[in-house]
């Protein structure tokens, strides 16, 4: 018998996706599928689903290493429009500005 070196695939399943941070979660995994791009995977049976390695990691290298600017953006809205005062000194300080004081005036705060 000779011993001829094959390529076979490496596949993955959804554990390994899940250990290495690809997918939190079936629904998550899904929505990659459908919005993002990734490779569906094959089926393995009727209830079992496995990925190859090389199509995983080509998938990874096409994504974007940073957030946009638009997406840091969007996140600094966010997070300010989240953001509540803790103190008393902190509701002073943002009493200061004249549209703030007009808005906590409205609220009850004086």
């Amino acid at each position: 018998m000779t011993s001829e070196k094959t390529d076979l695939p490496a596949l993955v399943r959804f554990k390994g996706l899940y250990e290495r941070g690809i997918a939190e979660s079936y629904q998550g995994l899904r929505h990659l599928i459908k919005t993002e791009g990734f490779p569906p995977g094959i089926l393995l049976g009727p209830s079992s689903r496995a990925w190859r390695i090389d199509e995983v990691n080509a998938w990874l290298a096409s994504r974007p290493s940073e957030p946009s600017r638009q997406t840091k953006e969007r996140a600094a809205k966010s997070i300010n429009a989240r953001y509540v005062p803790n103190s008393v000194s902190e509701i002073k300080a943002i009493a200061a500005y004249p549209i703030a004081r007009i808005s906590l005036q409205l609220s009850g705060w004086r």
